[in-house]
């Protein structure tokens, strides 16, 4: 059993924080976050926007206004998540793909928290008067990485036939 990443997990992490932040400081310098209106460009008129959103609470904008408590929330998460790191067997890609992805989403958002007060969610996909509420590339790569997780565990591999 291999007991630490892989250099793919590293990739991956290091990638999608990259490209979570490159996408953030693109959508604050375009939105402008002292203008007060709020603003939408649309992508796919009808069905996609790029807005500015400020994220103080966790998932969907529960519980706002405790952005401190979720930054801590946010610390604990990962340092529980690296002392996990320690007992997984890493020699399979599949688990450092997803650990890349769960990692790197916490400290995009977690980087967000601590350095700009709030997470800027910024993807709004909509359907007539339905919206999704907004999110942004680190909260994609958790829901990829809980979708993967909760797909083995209701579709685990058989075991093969000896």
């Amino acid at each position: 059993m291999k007991r630490t990443p892989r250099p793919i997990f590293y990739a991956v992490a290091g990638g999608v924080v990259a490209l979570d932040q490159l996408t953030k400081h693109a959508v604050l310098a375009v939105f402008r976050p002292e203008e007060t209106l709020p603003r939408a460009i649309a992508v796919v008129p009808g069905y996609f926007d790029l807005v500015y959103v400020r994220n103080t609470g966790i998932a969907f904008g529960l519980f706002a206004g405790n952005n401190l408590l979720w930054l801590a929330v946010a610390a604990v998460f990962i340092a529980f998540a690296v002392a996990i790191g320690r007992r997984l067997d890493w020699a399979p890609i599949g688990t450092n793909l997803v650990a890349a992805l769960i990692v790197a989403g916490a400290l995009g958002n977690l980087a967000d928290r601590a350095f700009r007060g709030s997470v800027v969610d910024f993807l709004d996909f909509h359907w007539g008067f339905h919206h999704w509420p907004a999110f942004n590339v680190a909260d994609s790569a958790i829901t990829v990485a809980v979708t993967v997780l909760v797909f083995r565990a209701f579709f685990p591999k058989p075991a093969s036939v000896a």
